[in-house]
């Protein structure tokens, strides 16, 4: 492969024969295109590496004990706040949903914040509570988004109610951001990843959407290690009328940094049970979730995008939410005026029934998947809504087969951004220990290229990145070199693989084992 100036220019053996300035000799190793992640937090990501990982926690005595451990190693002061992320109740045994009690008894002192791994739960100790000002008299976020217990909050946040606690926060500065975007660049890179979407504009609390794309430019200029296309959450019309105010659309960027998408959110997380469904929650009667928006209010939104040109991704879970962002979508289609340069698109796309499938088939409509959620989703999914619904689900097969555009990604950091994880479960349908041995649902398990494709060509699709997924003259330069072939390796090697080295634009970026 001869490389000039970060784009490929000639593959094959002819390349061999040109003579070039400098030659590297990769010793056999196998080399395949840079991949991609259509839907990650790459700020999330950062922030959480800076912070305090429950997620490998079994049952809440663990985890005390590592919010004990995190404290005396790095001496906090009273009154410093903790910022721990990634349990998940149902992986404890008993099951535990924590309250502010619980957090109290390991943090008394310091306002502390513990984030479910799906993202849309998160509680908060006493502390927290008195360091924001939170009572039983705060008047409530939307949809009444924290609980009060015996005349008093108990700490849990859901949805919008995260966001209004993170709101009452002191803000971070611009050097912060760039700390938990470089984290988050790098830790992805060397997982295989050479360019990715990422929503970033709502994630840090106190923060506009101005000083997100602040700290992208500072970083653009300073040099990053991969391709950032920024899927743009903007929760409200004057915030998206702001934005296009401003002069942004889809597509607007250089080499490195793109304006992508508009991002809504229509539900919940079907762990957390805020998934939007048709039906009652299998395992909760009484219970179908959290829609966040109506289909007129995501109409408003989706409509404005698309008179400026500007396509759609929207977070829908649950069947009913779905049904919802279709119906949106299909009414921002009828506007007159030309149609944005990239279909509209939903985000997970999860809980399917045929005749969702085959209507998302006839609109034209895409598919931002997440193959690595099976790795949990599998064990809970036939309980949440009922082995019937769930064997249409996660269809990821029959909406490839259907000639529908799905790209591959982890929504990371609530799943491991390795792209590989996502192969792996793209084709096994079974969790990283293996199971089922048959796999669920395997009906829709995937070939390794159909696969790999997510991840490549379908990503860089999605995107409208051209240059990305592939090696072939005018393409990227962005490649890994691998010490197994992913597609000759046995299947349960695909969740540990990890890229000897990571090239983007020509230049080696991340080298994990040397030659």
């Amino acid at each position: 492969m001869l490389v000039e100036d970060g784009r490929v220019l000639w593959t094959g053996e002819a390349a061999g024969e040109i003579a070039a300035d400098e030659s590297v000799d990769l010793e056999g190793a196998v080399v395949m295109p840079g991949m991609g992640d259509s839907h990650m937090h790459l700020m999330s990501l950062g922030r959480r590496l800076c912070s305090l990982d429950v997620s490998r926690a079994s049952d809440w005595a663990q985890m005390q004990r590592m919010v004990a451990r995190y404290l005396r190693e790095n001496q906090l002061a009273p009154g410093e706040w903790i910022d721990a992320a990634g349990f998940n109740e149902d992986r404890f045994s008993p099951a535990l949903l924590p309250t502010r009690r619980e957090l109290d008894r390991v943090a008394p002192d310091h306002p502390m914040i513990l984030r479910r791994v799906c993202g849309h739960m998160a509680i908060c100790n006493t502390a927290a509570l008195r360091a924001v000002g939170i009572t039983a008299d705060t008047p409530q976020p939307p949809q009444e988004e924290f609980e009060i217990e015996d005349g008093f909050p108990n700490g849990r946040f859901k949805e919008y109610g995260i966001t209004f606690l993170d709101g009452l926060r002191p803000a971070p500065d611009i050097a912060c951001l760039k700390r938990w975007l470089r984290a988050g660049m790098q830790h992805a890179a060397a997982s295989g990843l050479t360019f990715v979407a990422s929503e970033d504009l709502e994630t840090a609390p106190g923060c506009s959407w101005k000083m997100v794309l602040q700290a992208y430019d500072e970083l653009r200029a300073e040099g990053m290690p991969l391709r950032v296309n920024q899927q743009c959450l903007l929760s409200t019309p004057q915030q998206l009328q702001r934005f296009l105010d401003a002069g942004y659309r889809a597509g607007q960027g250089d080499d490195w940094f793109t304006i992508g998408p508009l991002k809504l959110l229509a539900d919940g997380s079907l762990g957390a049970r805020t998934a939007l469904l048709e039906q009652d929650y299998a395992d909760a009667p009484g219970e179908q979730g959290m829609g966040l928006y109506t289909t007129e209010q995501m109409s408003e939104l989706i409509g404005m995008a698309h008179r400026h040109g500007m396509h759609a991704a929207v977070h829908a879970i649950g069947n009913r939410a779905i049904r919802r962002v279709l119906d949106a979508i299909e009414q921002a289609m009828q506007q007159p005026g030309p149609a944005p340069s990239l279909p509209h698109g939903i985000v997970h796309c999860q809980i399917t029934d045929a005749a969702l499938l085959e209507r998302i088939r006839r609109m034209g409509v895409q598919v931002y998947a997440q193959p690595v959620f099976l790795e949990y989703d599998l064990h809970m999914a036939d309980q949440r809504v009922g082995r019937r619904l769930a064997s249409t689900s996660y269809a990821w097969r029959t909406l490839c087969e259907q000639g529908t555009l799905v790209s591959g990604g982890s929504d990371c950091p609530v799943e491991p951004c390795s792209p590989f994880k996502g192969i792996y479960c793209a084709v096994s349908r079974r969790d990283f220990s293996g199971q089922p041995q048959n796999g669920w649902n395997p009906q829709q398990a995937l070939s390794r290229t159909q696969a790999a494709a997510l991840f490549t060509t379908s990503a860089a699709a999605a995107m409208g990145l051209e240059h990305c997924g592939q090696l072939r003259p005018g393409s990227y330069a962005d490649f890994l070199v691998l010490r197994q072939d992913p597609f000759t390796a046995a299947c349960e090697e695909l969740v540990d693989l990890r890229p000897a080295q990571v090239w983007v634009g020509g230049e080696c970026r991340i080298e994990t084992q040397k030659n």
